[in-house]
């Protein structure tokens, strides 16, 4: 069974990160799970969902491209359960 439940947010509005910081977001919350995932034989189970509404929950403000990363990782675990 794989659980990933890892993922990283910045303190700052989304405007006020760095590309490096947008790209370690990305590289932790969505990369690194998916080349966990494609190296798996077995089940997967998904804790992301709640994450992926926390611009809904929070406003939005800070928080954009964190759901975005959780919105990619529960889009391509959707896919693989098809």
């Amino acid at each position: 069974m794989f659980l990933y439940n890892a993922g990283i947010l910045f303190g700052k509005k989304t405007w006020e990160m760095t590309e490096k910081e947008h790209m370690l977001l990305m590289r932790v919350n969505y990369f690194t799970p998916v080349e966990m995932i494609r190296q798996l034989d077995g089940h997967i189970e998904h804790v992301a969902v709640v994450a992926s509404m926390a611009a809904i929950i929070s406003g939005g403000i800070g928080v954009s491209t964190y759901t975005a990363s959780k919105h990619a990782i529960f889009g391509y675990l959707s896919s693989l359960r098809q």
